[in-house]
């Protein structure tokens, strides 16, 4: 029986290590993981599931130094984790950044195209637009210098004049007659009614 005031081999929590080898060391040694979970105050627990050892627990601060150092120590754990952020948010940027300069260069290429394209337009129409005043140029030399041609000219306006008042006159008749066939369509229908 062991002596008052010192711990018993009975009461101890702890078995010998040689019936679990997973007390052997400072660390669980056995083969299933450290389970995780809340005791009964909400705090975070944990232990073996073959031998319910738990993992230890830090050491109580015992003086103003310690204090501070595990103050540092939670500073530079908070400053890696915001740099890894960090990191990670650069190397997102940089991709979308990369992502947009390459948009932006097929946007300039396709602008350039179109451009080329519409300075292309505007030299034809350029280009034609010199021929038909030369060839206006020319025509009116071959009207100064030939009087048959002038009063040839002169004879094709008339007549195109003459053919478009024709033409005017012709559909007025046409549209008179439309009208005239309709009212006696309508008639026609009428009578038929009353029969």
């Amino acid at each position: 029986m062991s002596a008052p005031g010192t711990p018993s081999e009975a009461a101890s929590p702890v078995p010998p290590a040689s019936e679990f080898p997973c007390l052997a060391g400072p660390v669980c040694m056995c083969p299933a993981p450290i389970t995780r979970g809340l005791g009964a105050r909400g705090r975070s627990v944990g232990g073996c599931p073959n031998c319910q050892r738990r993992p230890p627990s830090p050491a109580p601060v015992t003086s103003e130094e310690d204090a501070m150092h595990a103050l540092l120590d939670g500073k530079d754990d908070l400053l890696v984790s915001t740099m890894k952020r960090e990191d990670a948010m650069t190397v997102k940027l940089r991709r979308r950044l990369h992502e947009l300069h390459e948009r932006l260069l097929h946007t300039e290429a396709a602008c350039q195209a179109a451009l080329e394209t519409v300075g292309d337009r505007d030299r034809r129409i350029d280009d034609l637009l010199r021929e038909m005043k030369g060839m206006n140029f020319q025509l009116d030399m071959y009207r100064a210098k030939d009087p048959t041609l002038q009063r040839q000219l002169l004879d094709a306006a008339s007549t195109e004049q003459y053919y478009q008042q024709q033409y005017a006159e012709l559909q007025r008749r046409l549209r008179q007659r439309q009208h005239q066939t309709a009212g006696l369509q309508l008639l026609h229908r009428s009578l038929e009614g009353l029969r």
